[in-house]
């Protein structure tokens, strides 16, 4: 114990002297604070369906071939305005298109711009249910064949009637919501700054429990977490060079402890060196999100072991690098490399998983027929099934250039790479399992079991791991100085 001690502080004090660790400090000090800075203001239904509709009214507003209809909510009521999640609603729901044949293209394109397509728009919301459409100002009537001698602005142009208008009253019964921190908030940043509520639906939610996760699983798992590993990797990944420079090397092994041991002193420290670094911006987002929100997410915690399984691959290929060239700068653009190329393997194995089930669930949709939801063709038309069938070609290539001749080979390869990919995955599972609603998991997808079991997630990291520091100890032990 007092030799590991002894070559963790010199690792220690080789970190500190470039001033690396302090600059994580402060980076993860900045983090607490923009987590700190977030607060919520609860919404009212209207809010919440103007936000959405805002959304559609912005994508369609761009396609003047869908007749830029523009919806809007009006004579909005609700039983229980300070339990909405609770309540029961109302509203008028008013679609304006710039004209009568304007209209009709919203129409044909199968907008919600009638009865029956409000409503079906609406069933399906992940928010409201029980919900019933009557129309009070019934759709314009199809205009006027265009008289080819109209000009812009003539009685006989159909456009000159101005903006043609569509009222529909709706009511529901209640919502799929069951408590306020699943319920839709107006999210304010930097304690001052409000966030479009548009854009909170565009980036994941707009609940606290919505935010709690984009917080832990983006700002911790992803970008941190990548930022930490970057730098984590920078520090670590002169141990090993420094170490073996002549001088340093004799005096080092002059000492009652072996190469092995002394490596494995080496690589244990690094992993120290990014656990502390890890459990310093878990913990610190953990207490600072829940004392913000009320969200007390213990899974997230399970990120800090899981995180330094992940860089723990990356630097026992820095190891085995730092070993074979003592070089650190060889080491870091070796690591990253690896790092790159390991991520590539896991994403294209996840697309030919994703294409093989997509093929799987065609393939039972055409054979009995029901391949309704497949008809996205131009409205008013529908496709054949052969015409459905050569869209959805099975020997496609995948995401337009891996041919299907070359799946066999990453998923061979796949099979005995480490998982870094898939692991970043499970991270981003565990914590949505400890922070969202079963609601909300199945609206992310998150509903269904993974693929790879948690003891062949890790028995094939471990056994990467074990491999690459072999390889190093043995090269460590046979090289002279």
């Amino acid at each position: 114990m007092r030799n590991f001690l002894a070559v963790l502080k010199d690792s220690y004090r080789e970190a500190m002297n470039g001033w690396i660790l302090q600059t994580m400090a402060i980076l993860i000090a900045l983090v607490f604070i923009l987590v700190f800075s977030i607060s919520f203001r609860q919404l009212a239904m209207a809010e919440v369906l103007q936000a959405r509709f805002d959304l559609i009214n912005t994508i369609l507003s761009g396609n003047p071939e869908f007749g830029s209809p523009n919806m809007m909510v009006e004579n909005a009521t609700e039983s229980n305005p300070i339990e909405p999640w609770s309540s029961g609603h109302e509203f008028d729901l008013v679609v304006t298109c710039p004209s009568a044949e304007d209209f009709q293209k919203a129409n044909k394109a199968r907008l919600p711009v009638t009865r029956e397509r409000v409503e079906q728009m609406l069933s399906m919301s992940e928010i409201l249910k029980g919900v019933q459409v009557k129309e009070l100002t019934p759709p314009p009537p199809p205009p006027p064949k265009p008289d080819p001698d109209a000009k812009p602005g003539d009685a006989k142009d159909p456009k000159a009637s101005g903006p043609v208008t569509a009222r529909f009253r709706v009511t529901a019964t209640g919502t799929n919501v069951k408590e306020r921190l699943e319920w839709p908030h107006q999210i304010t940043i930097l304690f001052a700054v409000p966030v479009n509520k548009s854009l909170s639906v565009i980036f994941g939610g707009d609940s606290p429990r919505d935010v709690v996760y984009m917080c832990q699983n983006y700002l911790v798992n992803g970008i941190g977490g990548w930022i930490i590993s970057m730098i984590a990797v920078v520090i670590t990944s002169s141990f090993i060079p420094n170490m073996m420079n002549k001088g340093a090397l004799d005096l080092v092994i002059a000492k009652p402890i072996g190469r092995v041991a002394l490596l494995a002193y080496k690589y244990i420290g690094g992993l120290t060196f990014m656990f502390l670094l890890t459990s310093l911006a878990v913990l610190g987002v953990y207490l600072t999100v829940g004392a913000r929100t009320g969200v007390w997410a213990p899974n997230f915690l399970l990120a800090i072991p899981l995180l330094t399984l992940q860089f723990a691959i990356l630097y026992a290929v820095s190891t085995l690098i730092g070993v074979l060239t003592r070089n650190a700068l060889v080491a870091i653009l070796a690591t990253i490399a690896a790092w790159f190329v390991l991520f590539a393997v896991g994403k294209i194995n996840d697309g030919i998983r994703n294409r093989n089930i997509e093929n799987r669930k065609i393939s039972e949709m055409l054979k009995s027929g029901k391949y309704d939801e497949l008809n996205l063709d131009e409205p008013g038309r529908r496709r054949t099934k052969e015409e459905i069938q050569r869209e959805y070609d099975p020997n496609r290539n995948l995401w337009g250039l891996l041919p299907p001749s070359t799946f066999p080979v990453f998923q061979s390869v796949h099979a005995v790479f480490p998982r870094t990919f898939q692991l970043d995955s499970r991270i981003g599972r565990v914590i949505a399992e400890g922070v969202l609603t079963e609601r909300q998991l199945k609206a992310r997808g998150w509903d269904e079991p993974p693929d790879e079991s948690w003891p062949e997630l890790v028995l094939v990291n471990v056994a990467f791991i074990v491999a690459m520091l072999g390889l190093a100890s043995w090269r460590f032990v046979t090289r002279d100085g």
